[in-house]
């Protein structure tokens, strides 16, 4: 429809630049300030010009306004001006809507008559002419209330013409709304018959998704009474005939589906639901279908394919092995049988089921039945069938192998072991060891034999772990089955919790856009009030005004509240987790005992070692480069420090074991069991591993004793290195029952005898070997020290990659951590170990100190200066001193015979520097650099301090 006021509204839009322009005609003429009026020669002429420019405006505005408003005609001021029109009645009736005030009428026929006089009457010059024409103007004071009486007057013409303006332009803006409503009316109405007649066609031709689509667009026209009355009432009966149908048919159509198990029917028909308001139905139909499929293929067993063993593979193709594997496994199927499988093939075939249905299934319900919360419905049903089935699995494992007994077990083990080592009772070296190398034997036999046959009666010594929890390598498989178990039940958490979150997420965006639409709605209407209000001119009472604020307060109230309120799909702790934590707690502690279990095994090969239990220094570099930081492996050269280092096996097979365990708790995926792992591993290394590689390291500091170990001592060769070389009977600790192998002869204990005679380069050897192997005691705290700072980036870094951003993520972190101390007490343990070496040999550094400055051993610090000739020989003047077969010693109190004679021998500074290197020597190149560099100088301190002391007593 045409507006019938289009013409005036274009006309009045016409308008508006005409008077923007309105000034410009006069702008040559007419002054526009106060400033340009004063330049006039009187100031009667400048109000004069002022009134004469404000009536020209009010005049242009005055006839604009008349000819939008009052006529078609479009004739202005200045067509009236140019005509040159100065009748004053002619510019009443034609130029103003209105009658001009009286002061202007009388000022502009004064105005004329003064122009025709001028125009009849010669100009005269006189005095007294001029004070005539003077007394025809007006007085100034009558000019200036005209001009002023002029202006307002202009401005009342104006004001009036505008409020009649809006006053007409609010008239057409609710005409033009009205018709908009009327139109859209139509257009609804339009739309309600063209649905209407769609969906009763669809249905008649069964396309049932055209029709539910044509029923939903029906329902989301939002059309006023108006417009539903345009409709007509056939449109109506026929959308509620079409949908009465179509949602009977619909829901018998799903019925069949859900009873059948037709997935593409069910596919089809379900997004139809949400558009026939049928989701609560569908969301019932549609769980039903879900616990009847997930039931029957849960409870259809794991799938078992049979595999052909390596015989039966042989001369067959990689195609015809899977052909006849393919055959076998279907005729297994067809026959019925049923198989069970282990726990873990159980557990994958639940989860799997549970996830395949959810992936499938979970995306589709969430879009149609959504608004029911079909998605949650069918997440909830979901895990409840898994749960009831796991937790069933999960309690026949642990009673079938006897989880919680075993653990009881392997607990009282586990303290068992603990007590032994730490006391030290279970570090008994053999004395068989150091005898494999020069490949003697024990009654018949050989060394190696002997030591097999020894090993093997300790073994069965192991604090009945055997008896009471079962072999290694059986308990190492039955942990792989229970952290498989872990992992398996921790993998479908994630996924079922993750499943939660995202349907939580889509469930609060439903309910925002719904609320938006609310809050969209309530906006229209509230304009739709306002603009009645101001069409009527009536307002709400302040009562009214009030309840209406309340209700809209209320009302998003409700949203916020609705927004706020969480649905719990899955409580925070289910039954799954409560067995699982059981199971955790199971596992952990068998595998700290199984843990402990391992590096007993390898306390157990250190008690016997053979050249497999030492191997050269690993982290040799790393550990000597500043306390554990460097990573550089360069080999020392011959003659360096550590050269020719060892480590024992004992650190590698004890830290392995730490590593496999808890690496093994961290690929469950369970962050309660990989913390109590990564505990028991951190106390373990930092409590029980440490105070037996210090028990070891002592026992190797006490092996190289001088005078009673492997090291010279006084008299030659200590104790150990002289029984090693007169028995092949005894080993390191078999000193005191020394019988001599073939002549029977004891030359007694303690090295009063010198056997140098008897040093074959075997035995050199096999004493190079002994104190190598002491001191890879003292290095295996060296080595502790780089593996556990490796370990624990090991730990860090499988975190990082296997466990999401959480609070429990932290914790474990944490106790990851814990091992930052163990590094720090194996540094300072190793600190320990080298310390106390020190103070093993220093007896022997003083000894050498006191026969090279000449001070009596026995005496205590009492120096010896007469004597100056030692050994064999005699003296050279009263005194004077000499030379023997000792060399010269410190002593000051020389005459010049003697001092010729001690420059010709061995210097007692020579002979001082050569005996610690025969001492110090051995341990330097088979001690880590680092350790190396603190012996020497701890060595060297001591002598330094004991040859100070001498120099202090000397009289120059």
């Amino acid at each position: 429809p045409i507006c019938p006021h289009r013409k005036i509204i274009d006309i009045a839009i016409m308008a508006v630049p005409t008077m923007a322009k309105m000034p410009s005609s006069a702008a040559s003429v007419i002054p526009k300030t106060m400033a340009e009026s004063l330049t006039s020669t009187s100031p009667q002429a400048s109000l004069l010009n002022l009134a004469s420019a404000s009536e020209d405006a009010a005049l242009k505005l005055a006839m604009e306004l008349s000819a939008s408003l009052s006529s078609p005609s479009t004739t202005s001021y200045s067509t009236y001006k140019d005509s040159g029109v100065t009748n004053s009645t002619a510019v009443t009736t034609k130029r103003y809507p209105i009658a001009l005030p009286e002061s202007i009428q009388r000022y502009e026929k004064q105005k004329q008559r003064k122009e025709t006089k001028n125009a009849s009457t010669p100009v005269v010059t006189t005095k007294k002419k001029k004070a005539e024409e003077d007394d025809d103007d007006l007085h100034g004071l009558d000019a200036a209330s005209a001009c002023a009486e002029s202006i307002l007057s202009s401005l009342s013409k104006i004001a009036s013409g505008g409020s009649k303006a809006s006053t007409e332009m609010r008239q057409l803006e609710r005409e033009r709304r009205e018709t908009d409503e009327e139109a859209n009316d139509v257009q609804d109405a339009l739309n309600l018959r063209r649905l209407a007649s769609m969906g009763a066609d669809a249905l008649s031709s069964r396309r049932y998704a055209d029709s539910a689509m044509a029923v939903r667009d029906y329902n989301r026209v939002n059309a006023t009474a108006r417009g539903k009355t345009l409709a007509g009432d056939f449109a109506q009966s026929s959308h509620e005939r079409t949908r009465s149908v179509l949602r009977q048919a619909v829901l018998e159509r799903y019925e069949t589906s859900v009873t059948t198990g037709d997935i593409a029917g069910l596919s089809e028909l379900t997004p139809l639901l949400s558009m026939l308001d049928l989701e609560t139905k569908g969301v019932e139909l549609y769980l039903k279908y879900t616990q009847s499929t997930v039931s029957a293929q849960m409870e259809a067993g794991p799938d078992y394919n049979v595999e052909l063993s390596e015989e039966e593979k042989q001369g067959l193709s990689r195609a015809a092995i899977k052909r006849k594997e393919a055959e076998l496994t279907a005729k297994l199927k067809a026959s019925g049988a049923v198989i069970t499988g282990n726990v873990c093939q159980q557990l994958a075939k639940v989860y799997n089921t549970a996830v395949t249905h959810l992936r499938h299934h979970l995306p589709m319900v969430a879009y149609a039945l959504g608004d029911a919360d079909g998605d949650a419905a069918l997440v909830q049903l979901v895990h409840v069938e898994v749960e009831k089935r796991a937790v069933a699995i999960i309690r026949s494992y642990t009673r079938e192998r006897e989880l919680a007994l075993h653990e009881t077990k392997a607990e009282r083990i586990a303290n068992a072991i603990e007590e032994r080592y730490t006391s030290g009772v279970g570090l008994q070296e053999t004395s068989l060891g150091p005898l494999t190398s020069l490949g003697l034997g024990v009654g018949g036999d050989s060394a190696q034999t002997a030591l097999e046959r020894a090993k093997l009666g300790a073994s069965e010594d192991d604090c009945g772990f055997t008896a009471e929890v079962g072999q290694l390598v059986d308990v190492d498989a039955a942990m792989e089955e229970a952290a498989l178990c872990l992992q398996h039940t921790e993998s479908y958490e994630r996924f079922i919790r993750h499943a939660v979150d995202e349907v939580t997420k889509a469930r609060k965006l439903r309910l925002s856009q719904k609320i938006e639409e609310k809050r969209h709605k309530r906006e229209i209407e509230e304009q739709k009030r306002l603009e009645q209000e101001a069409d009527t001119g009536t307002r709400l009472t302040p009562a009214e005004e009030e309840a209406l604020k309340k209700k809209q307060q209320e009302e998003e109230k409700e949203d916020e509240e609705l927004m706020k309120k969480p649905i719990e799909i899955l409580p925070p702790h289910t039954k799954l987790n409560d067995i699982v934590a059981e199971v955790g707690g199971y596992y952990s502690g068998l595998e700290r005992s199984l843990l402990l279990a391992g590096m007993q095994r390898a306390f157990m090969n250190a008690n016997f070692p053979d050249e497999r239990h030492y191997s050269p220094m690993a982290v040799i570099n790393s550990v000597s480069g500043g306390g554990g930081g460097g990573q550089q492996n360069v080999i020392p050269q011959h003659g360096e420090a550590g050269c020719n280092a060892l480590q024992t096996s004992v650190i590698e097979e004890c830290l392995y074991a730490a590593q496999r365990s808890t690496l093994r708790a961290f690929a469950t995926g369970h962050t309660g069991t990989a913390s109590v792992a990564a505990n028991y591993c951190a106390d373990i290394l930092g409590r029980f591993l440490l105070e037996v590689l210090n028990k070891r390291a002592e026992m190797g500091a006490n092996l190289l004793k001088p005078g009673e170990g492997l090291l010279d001592g006084r008299g030659g060769l200590g104790q150990a290195a002289q029984n090693l070389m007169n028995t092949a009977q005894k080993g390191l600790r078999g000193g005191a029952n020394v019988v001599r192998g073939k002549g029977g002869n004891n030359p007694g204990v303690g090295g009063g005898k010198n056997l140098d005679h008897e040093e074959t380069p075997e035995v050199i050897q096999a004493i190079a070997m002994g104190v190598a192997r002491a001191c890879a005691n003292t290095n295996d705290l060296e080595v502790a020290v780089e593996y556990t700072r490796r370990l624990e980036k090991k730990f860090a870094s499988e975190i990082d990659s296997s466990y999401p951003r959480g609070h429990e993520t932290e914790q474990l972190r944490m106790c990851v951590k814990s091992l930052g101390p163990v590094t720090d007490s194996f540094r300072d343990a190793s600190n320990s170990a080298i310390q106390n070496l020190i103070s093993v040999i220093m007896p022997r550094v003083r000894s050498i100190v006191n026969d090279a400055v000449g001070q009596d051993g026995a005496g205590a610090g009492t120096a010896s200066f007469g004597a100056v000739m030692g050994g064999v020989g005699g003296g050279m003047g009263g005194g004077g001193g000499g030379i023997g077969g000792g060399g010269s010693r410190f002593n000051y109190d020389l005459d010049e015979a003697a001092f010729e004679l001690a420059q010709i021998s061995e210097g007692y500074m020579d002979k001082l520097c050569s005996s610690l290197d025969d001492l110090i020597n051995p341990l330097r190149v088979h001690l880590a650099p680092r350790l190396a560099d603190i012996l020497v100088i701890g060595v060297l301190g001591g002598a330094s301090k004991r040859i100070e002391a001498a120099i202090r007593r000397v009289c120059f």
